[in-house]
């Protein structure tokens, strides 16, 4: 090849490298490999989010703001409600005959009940990646841990009680909690016409200080998405300062374990 030949093949050359170089640039782009991939990862500093959680004696729904710090960790603070109920709760639904067949009543009641529990919740808390942060597409895949207060909120749990009034032909009912004074009417089935209005007692709260914490799997799909959606599931515990009574003729005990899943949707920012 002459000197001539080459130096005229030189932008020959360059333009093919050049067009080789964009073409290799293109495909990383499209399989999210090149710098641009990474720097979006960087986009979303923060994240809110709505929660759901079923656990295995209670639901709660609660609210969680997190601050994405990087690739593979996240920090976060949360505030929940949430109900919790002894596992020897069993709901009894009311019977009345008639000529043709027995209806059942809507205004079931537990039987043995004394006091309602709900808890509201505080918690600061983490999440770890396994690995990288998968793609739009992808699930992220790590584990999470939380820590804080609680409150326990006793409601005293009234029951429809039927009596028979002074003039002994007729009876009424009186909505009333458990007491040493009607515990025998309180506990027979056939004294009791249902559950009063939940907000009933609302007033006669009593609050218990306490401490909770969670620890489980950590499920985020497409974590550089906009839109945010985690599945968590593990294990939460509620530890109180005192004895939490539930049921009559119970052994109270002032902690709670449970299993949970939840779900949870919101936005990145």
């Amino acid at each position: 090849m002459d000197e001539l030949t080459f130096m005229n093949s030189k932008p020959v050359l360059i333009t093919i490298l050049l067009l080789t170089a964009c073409t290799l640039r293109a495909q990383f782009n499209l399989f999210g490999t090149d710098d641009n991939a990474n720097a979006r990862r960087f986009l979303y500093t923060e994240e809110w989010s709505v929660q759901l959680r079923m656990n295995t004696n209670g639901l709660n729904i609660g609210y969680s703001k997190n601050q994405i710090l990087r690739y593979y960790k996240t920090s976060y603070y949360r505030v929940e409600l949430g109900y919790l109920r002894d596992p020897k709760e069993f709901r009894q639904n009311l019977r009345s005959q008639t000529v043709l067949q027995t209806i059942t009543s809507i205004n079931g009641y537990i039987y043995g009940k004394q006091n309602s529990l709900l808890v509201l919740r505080g918690s600061l808390g983490g999440i770890h990646y396994f690995g990288e942060k998968a793609r739009r597409k992808g699930v992220a895949v790590g584990y999470h841990y939380e820590v804080g207060p609680s409150i326990g909120m006793l409601k005293p749990y009234y029951l429809e009680i039927k009596r028979i009034v002074e003039d002994g032909n007729s009876t009424r009912t009186f909505s009333e909690k458990y007491s040493d004074a009607n515990a025998d009417e309180f506990l027979d089935p056939n004294d009791i016409y249902g559950h009063s209005s939940f907000f009933k007692g609302i007033t006669e709260m009593k609050f218990v200080p306490g401490i909770q914490g969670k620890i489980g799997a950590h499920f985020s799909w497409g974590p550089e998405d906009q839109f945010v959606r985690f599945i968590e599931s593990g294990l939460m515990f509620d530890l109180f300062t005192q004895r939490m009574p539930i049921m009559v003729q119970d052994n109270y005990k002032p902690y709670f374990l449970n299993l949970y899943v939840s779900l949870q949707f919101g936005k990145r920012k």
